[in-house]
C-alpha cells in the first residue's frame, strides 16, 4: 500500500480541481445555463461529490466564477499601473487583457446580457472594487506625470469611460469576439485619453 498524501499535495490536488470545475462552469453554463453539476463534474474530470463539497449550488459556483474574475481583472489592473510601459499604452494593453478575461468566464457575461435585456435597456450595473479602483487610479495619475494620459481626464472620470464602455460592449446582444471587442474599445478610447498635437 502506497504512503498516504501529504498535506501539501492534498491541497494542491484541491486547488487543481478547483480550477478545473471552475473552467468546466464558466464554459458549460455558457452554452447550457441548466447545465447539471453532474455534466460540470464530468468535463471538469471529477466526481460530482467532489464539486458539491467546494460548490454545494450552482449559484455557489456562480459566486465562486464572479471572483475568480474579479481577481483576475484586479491583477491585470495592478500590473498595468506598475508597468515600465507609458501609461496610455499600459491601459490600452489592459483593455486588450480584460477581453480575455472575458473569453475565459463567457457565462458571467451571458448573465450580464440578460440582465441588460431584462432592464429595459438600463445598462448592468458591476461595481468596480476599491482596490482595482485604486490601481486603476494610480495607472491614470502615473500617465499625467509621463505625459501620456491627458490630465484634464481625472481617474474618477476616466474609471466608468473605460469599465463602463467595456462592459456595455461585451454585454451587447450581436458581440462578437470578446478580444476582438476588447481591441475596438482599446483603439477607440486611446485615441481620446491621450493630448492632442498641438
Amino acid at each position: 500500500m502506497g504512503e498516504p498524501a501529504s498535506p501539501i499535495r492534498r491541497r494542491a490536488d484541491a486547488l487543481r480541481n478547483e480550477q478545473a470545475i471552475l473552467r468546466a462552469g464558466a464554459r458549460l453554463l455558457a452554452d447550457d445555463p441548466g447545465a447539471s453539476m453532474q455534466a460540470i463534474a464530468d468535463a471538469a474530470g471529477v466526481s460530482r461529490p467532489t464539486v458539491y463539497r467546494r460548490f454545494p449550488s450552482r449559484d455557489v459556483l456562480l459566486a465562486a466564477l464572479g471572483q475568480a474574475m474579479a481577481d483576475e481583472a484586479q491583477a491585470l489592473v495592478e500590473a498595468a499601473a506598475d508597468s515600465d510601459a507609458p501609461a496610455a499604452e499600459a491601459l490600452a494593453g489592459l483593455i486588450r487583457e480584460l477581453g480575455g478575461v472575458a473569453e475565459r468566464y463567457p457565462v458571467l457575461f451571458q448573465l450580464l446580457r440578460m440582465r441588460h435585456a431584462s432592464d429595459r435597456g438600463g445598462h448592468p450595473k458591476r461595481p468596480v472594487t476599491p482596490g482595482l479602483a485604486k490601481a486603476f487610479d494610480r495607472l491614470v495619475r502615473r500617465g499625467h506625470r509621463d505625459g501620456s494620459i491627458r490630465t484634464d481626464l481625472s481617474p474618477l472620470a476616466l474609471r466608468p469611460m473605460v469599465f463602463g464602455s467595456l462592459v456595455a460592449s461585451l454585454t451587447a446582444s450581436d458581440a462578437p469576439d470578446p478580444r476582438k471587442v476588447a481591441n475596438a474599445v482599446a483603439e477607440t478610447l486611446l485615441r481620446g485619453v491621450t493630448p492632442r498635437a498641438t
